[in-house]
């Protein structure tokens, strides 16, 4: 019985998951674009502790981050690589990819962001709250124009995010690259 409500869980979640995952897509050659396979990824990621609790059973040996502690600065790197990795590497290897926090904003007060100090759709805002990363952008979809937009915003786990990034010593030697490179 409990093996079912989890499995109904995982995929209600999922499904208003690719109902987000639709919403969103920007278009300005300095914004952060979304990657909607990515997306997809982000939205699912939500229901990680259901993943979790269905797949502690396996006897799968796999590697694990949950022992890994990460700074602001990684947890920002790891969540450009989840929404956009193109964008991001792209404008870090032109030097223009900046870090920072304490946006002055009263949506984004608390988070931490990456931009390429554009307007409002070049900043992706990231907060961490226990395992949950809180993600943050501006989308002017729907809108006349930019400031006419809202924050959309989706939350991932902590644990999916090393897991996608950060397990391998070759994946933490890549992310420590890019955050090494970051301006501030």
């Amino acid at each position: 019985m409990n093996k079912l409500k989890v499995a109904s869980v995982a995929v209600a979640m999922t499904v208003l998951g690719l109902g987000l995952a639709a919403c969103g897509n920007q278009t300005s050659k300095d914004s952060a674009p979304k990657d909607t396979s990515s997306k997809v990824v982000s939205t699912s990621s939500t229901s990680s502790a259901s993943a979790t609790a269905s797949s502690s059973t396996s006897s799968t040996a796999t590697s694990t981050p949950k022992d890994t502690t990460v700074d602001n600065k990684t947890v920002g790197v790891m969540v450009a690589l989840l929404e956009n990795p193109d964008w991001f590497k792209e404008y870090l290897s032109s030097g223009t990819m900046h870090y920072g926090s304490n946006y002055n904003s009263p949506e984004v007060q608390g988070f931490n962001y990456l931009t390429t100090n554009g307007g409002q759709l070049s900043y992706i805002f990231f907060k961490q709250e226990g395992n949950n990363v809180i993600i943050k952008q501006w989308t002017d979809e729907g809108a006349d124009m930019v400031a006419h937009g809202h924050y959309e915003t989706t939350t991932v786990s902590l644990d999916r995010l090393k897991q996608d990034y950060y397990v391998t010593d070759a994946q933490k030697a890549e992310v420590q690259g890019y955050v090494n490179e970051l301006k501030e």
